[in-house]
């Protein structure tokens, strides 16, 4: 699986630890970390093609916190359109961004319900991504990786969109 990983330089003490180990995951894993601005993002994602968006960072209710400022949901959703069948964000508080994203796009989608503690992120994406190496099974991946008590992940499952036909109605015969 090819996988876009977006990982801007931050606080958290893992991230560094997380970024190896998903390079070391067996997914096909093309990083852009560090300093990470929104034309960075814009850029990589029609540089290539790719099956899974991954962010590993830090998130507000309204997007992904990147260097130069928060790429918000409503800006990310047309970069995840009709591009990417998986989006992970191994972040805090990323849910309205995740609804934001299956309710217009056709990607399935693991994200985070609350503030997730950064060890815990980084066991939880580590583990998440072994396993969809191995299976190829994204909510087989984030079952095995699911903490115990599991409340911090969901899987938003993909929304096939209704094709709608502009269709007249044949007249009735009498």
């Amino acid at each position: 699986m090819r996988v876009l990983m977006i990982a801007p330089r931050t606080d958290l003490l893992y991230s560094d630890a997380e970024i190896q180990s998903l390079m070391r995951s067996g997914l096909e894993i093309t990083p852009r970390i560090g300093n990470v601005r929104h034309e960075d993002v814009l850029a990589d994602i029609d540089t290539d093609e790719y099956d899974a968006f991954w962010f590993c960072g830090h998130a507000t209710k309204d997007g992904m916190v990147l260097s130069d400022g928060v790429l918000l949901a409503s800006e990310l959703t047309p970069m995840i359109r009709n591009r990417f069948n998986l989006v992970v964000l191994n972040t805090c508080d990323s849910l309205s961004t995740a609804q934001m994203l299956q309710n217009e796009t056709e990607a399935e989608i693991i994200a985070t319900i609350i503030e997730v503690p950064d060890r815990l992120a980084f066991q939880t994406g580590v583990l998440f991504a072994r396993e969809l190496a191995r299976s190829g099974d994204v909510v087989a991946a984030k079952n095995a990786a699911n903490p115990g008590n599991n409340r911090a992940y969901v899987y938003l499952a993909k929304v096939a969109k209704k094709k709608w036909l502009n269709e007249t109605k044949a007249p009735m015969a009498a």
